[in-house]
């Protein structure tokens, strides 16, 4: 939730708003744009709303409001998802609401006849002419012996009063006790929902200010999946529209991602290894000097000198292409090697004098030195992988057909991620288990593939009780044919 609020306000301080621009008095909450986003499952970045299963299930529902969308964050909690098919079919007519009573019609008639909130126990209660009908709430959702045998006989009787029968009676109270399981409070899921849409009205209306926030959002952060998210921001940002790219050169270089010239720059501390100091060194550095300087050399010896930057930050740097403006990677990782461990090795350590004898050798070392093979195309791909969790490297010169394998799953079905660097695209395929171990394993991390073969095939599913069905909607992507590049 912390998260979620930090991104709101600082994509409104970027575009130059205030809160009152995302308030719940201004908001269009019928706004077609912005539902087509819970519509369509595209809640990367949405509190309470961005799991796979809860995709899923707004998928089915089609929410067409903020009611919609509180009853899908009441439901979709362990006790309740049970209700969830049952909610979407009364919701798309093709199953009638039942009601065990018509007292109970106008309290629930907004969830189609489930009880979904705890609200409406109080209502209920209210209905029943109980003393404290908020009794029956905490009775049932504290599941307290004491206070359900106390608050039972009185409710019993007030809805005898109405008319009601005691096996009606008895069945509501069985529903109650059993949505004591799941109960949850509207107000809670109502305010979830209203936040989840203002996020989802910044992410339409303001993508790149969205997306820069959200990945903002995670510098600093220790959480596990933190790379995952970033990789799934990164998706998101390419379905929107936003071009995500690292800094160009050292004139880029900034701790926290920011926006310039429609594009979001990513921020290094964002980087595996690359800590909040180092950027800004780096960019305060390449302001006073490295920006006068024709040779990495020049550049790397100030950096040695004059930055906190390690070895591991400036390699990392260079693999990521952050100082291709002195030649290609391989180049510049030759040229690192060459001035701290070649034969004139310029170390912070050594006196002035040697330092002042050895930089216009390792210089001229440099310009002697032709350009070299190009850092290989599956091995940058795999880094970018490593280090930011997602390849970003687009070059629009490789087939549309060739992908690099960043990531592979066998425990089930074969399982691959292929990176597309001619469209800057993450595919998820799979791959028959007889097809991927006939001769040896298909693929491996960093293979570089050609795909000539593709079909689809009808998603297989776990039921409640566990059992796997095989979907008739949804459809999966396999690969049953590859040439290997490399």
């Amino acid at each position: 939730m912390v998260r979620t609020i930090d991104v709101l306000y600082d994509t409104l301080e970027m575009i130059g708003k205030d809160e009152e621009y995302i308030s719940p008095q201004k908001l269009n909450f019928n706004d077609e744009r912005v539902l087509n986003v819970f519509k369509d499952g595209n809640t990367e970045g949405m509190f309470q709303f961005e799991s796979t299963g809860m995709r899923n299930t707004l998928r089915k529902m089609q929410p067409t409001g903020l009611d919609d969308l509180g009853v899908a964050n009441a439901l979709f909690r362990p006790g309740s998802m049970k209700f969830i098919d049952d909610y979407v079919a009364r919701k798309h007519g093709l199953e009638k609401p039942s009601y065990l009573h018509e007292d109970v019609k106008p309290i629930l008639e907004v969830t189609y006849g489930i009880i979904v909130f705890q609200e409406q126990l109080i209502e209920i209660g209210r209905l029943a002419k109980l003393k404290n009908p908020d009794l029956l709430r905490k009775a049932t959702g504290k599941k307290d012996a004491k206070l359900m045998a106390k608050v039972k006989p009185e409710l019993v009787q007030g809805l005898k009063n109405r008319g009601w029968k005691d096996e009606t009676i008895n069945e509501l109270w069985d529903i109650m006790v059993e949505f004591s399981k799941y109960s949850f409070n509207k107000s809670h899921s109502y305010a979830y929902a209203m936040i989840a849409f203002m996020t989802a009205f910044l992410k339409v209306y303001h993508p790149k200010e969205f997306i820069c926030s959200l990945l903002n959002s995670y510098i600093g952060s220790n959480q596990q999946d933190k790379y995952e998210h970033l990789e799934r921001i990164y998706g998101e940002a390419s379905r929107l529209g936003v071009k995500v790219r690292l800094p160009k050169d050292l004139s880029e270089s900034n701790d926290v991602c920011f926006i310039k010239n429609d594009e979001v720059i990513y921020g290094l501390q964002l980087v595996k290894s690359i800590n909040a100091k180092a950027p800004k060194e780096l960019k305060q550095l390449y302001d006073e000097k490295l920006h006068k300087y024709k040779t990495f050399s020049e550049v790397l010896a100030d950096i040695i000198e004059n930055t906190s930057a390690q070895s591991n930050h400036i390699k990392t740097l260079i693999k990521l292409g952050i100082f291709n403006t002195y030649g290609n990677i391989n180049r510049i990782l030759w040229i690192y090697e060459n001035v701290t461990a070649g034969k004139n090795k310029y170390d912070k350590k050594h006196v002035n004098k040697t330092k002042q004898k050895r930089l216009p050798l390792l210089i001229q070392e440099e310009l002697e030195t032709d350009e070299v093979v190009e850092f290989d195309l599956s091995d940058q791909i795999i880094f970018e992988q490593e280090m930011l969790g997602f390849p970003i490297f687009v070059n629009n010169s490789v087939s549309l057909r060739e992908s690099i394998v960043v990531d592979l799953n066998t425990k089930f079905t074969p399982i691959s991620k292929l990176y597309q660097p001619s469209t800057g695209k993450l595919i998820k395929v799979k791959v028959k288990k007889k097809t991927f171990f006939d001769n040896g394993e298909l693929l491996k991390v960093g293979d570089h593939i050609e795909v000539l073969n593709t079909f689809q095939d009808y998603k297989w599913r776990r039921d409640e009780d566990g059992k796997f069905y095989q979907d008739d909607v949804e459809k999966e992507l396999f690969v049953s044919k590859v040439r290997h590049i490399k």
